[in-house]
């Protein structure tokens, strides 16, 4: 197979694909350390010396603390509140009481949850044939960004399970681009830990659901490894919903009550749709170009892994503002809603640099640089964020400390 064939993102069952990357754990290793050690530096000065953290971060902790150190320890501790597993991955960080009192692991656990992410992402650059330098890059310009900061800094949920469907991404990825099915097993199990772990994470697990059954038989498979494959990727997401729905109806006699919470007014559609427009042009903009580029490379050069990428993009986008105008949110979309939409746009945006035929550093550099302008965009948006709001209270507690 020439290596434009094997770039070109285009496989067919049939085909020999290229052979796996060989692990390079050293590199992985030294990404995640790397990235854990700073977030966690950063987010004891936000936590412990800003106080920089979200009163549901606070809850979920205490809850994990009570189930070691409760009046009455035990999993009842976890709740009914949050995503079960939100609350459970929290857990052995508060065996010894004392480093959850004190604000410590707080950071730790999400800049654990950051620091994943960017190993997944460098591997997938690396399936893309990106040299260390470009990852390296790459990383850095999407670690700077004020979204990522304040979430991987400050013990945000929402990076444990991005965290998880980053990994589910990277997984169909590697499916696509090897025909191993054991990432197709990979990605649904981790889907099913992103289902436990944040609820927001269905839409991405529903959508792909289809693209897996779409692409398998865009690829000439058979009626029968059609349904195989699907219901191999989807299963351990299915069982964890119908579990968790068997538990909610036994204790609370609501099996889907966790899933469709109590509506609240319903923000206007043109209140959602700026906010919307907000989220993308200040929250993440390069999704404004990585989103058609993902439709133009998917429609005119028959890349389908392109499009449902540029679904699955689209559906972070349009999410937030669907629920505001169902009254499921209780505010229009901001910058507060920009993390899936940034990620899952930086993700599209390697797979256009895989696809790539001759320019594929150029495409590289871009990103670079479009993540790099959004820096002081995307701080200078926290300003104007909804009060109370995590971001609004780091764009201010970070102007203070810096002025004073």
């Amino acid at each position: 197979m020439s290596l434009d064939h094997a770039r070109s993102g285009v496989v067919r069952l049939g085909v020999r694909r290229t052979a796996d990357l060989p692990r390079r754990r050293g590199e992985s290793l030294a990404v995640l350390a790397t990235f854990t050690v700073l977030y966690t530096a950063v987010g004891l000065w936000l936590v412990r010396d800003l106080h920089v953290v979200e009163p549901e971060t606070l809850d979920r902790w205490a809850r994990a603390l009570a189930i070691w150190h409760g009046d009455d320890p035990g999993l009842g501790a976890v709740g009914r509140d949050h995503a079960p597993l939100s609350v459970l991955l929290l857990a052995p960080f508060t065996l010894v009481s004392s480093l959850a009192t004190s604000q410590v692991a707080i950071p730790v656990v999400s800049a654990l949850g950051a620091g994943w992410v960017m190993v997944v992402l460098d591997t997938m650059m690396r399936r893309a044939t990106l040299d260390l330098p470009v990852r390296l890059a790459v990383l850095a310009a999407l670690g700077l960004n004020p979204v990522v900061v304040v979430h991987a800094a400050t013990g945000g949920h929402d990076v444990l399970w991005l965290a998880l469907v980053v990994t589910a991404l990277g997984g169909l990825v590697a499916w696509y681009v090897t025909a191993d099915v054991r990432f197709v097993m990979v990605s649904g199990f981790a889907f099913a830990g992103a289902t436990l772990t944040g609820y927001g994470s269905l839409p991405f697990v529903v959508v792909s659901t289809v693209a897996v059954a779409a692409l398998v038989r865009r690829l000439g498979a058979d009626r029968t490894e059609v349904e195989g494959t699907t219901v191999g990727f989807a299963s351990p997401a299915l069982y964890v919903v119908v579990l968790w729905a068997g538990f909610n109806a036994v204790a609370l006699g609501r099996p889907f009550g966790w899933l469709v919470p109590d509506r609240g007014p319903a923000v206007s559609f043109a209140d959602a749709a700026r906010g919307t427009a907000d989220l993308v042009l200040l929250g993440a903009p390069v999704a404004l170009v990585v989103l058609p580029a993902l439709v133009v490379v998917g429609t005119v050069r028959r890349n389908p892994l392109a499009l449902w990428l540029g679904v699955l993009l689209l559906t972070s986008i349009v999410l937030p503002g669907t629920g505001a105008v169902l009254g499921l949110a209780d505010r229009p979309p901001s910058v507060a809603d920009a993390l899936p939409v940034l990620l899952l746009a930086v993700v599209g945006a390697i797979w256009l640099i895989r696809s790539a035929l001759t320019d594929a550093r150029l495409v590289a550099g871009a990103l670079v640089t479009g993540l790099l302008l959004s820096v002081p965009v995307t701080f200078a948006a926290m300003a104007d964020a909804p009060r109370p709001s995590l971001e609004r209270s780091f764009h201010d507690a970070v102007v203070d400390d810096v002025a004073g």
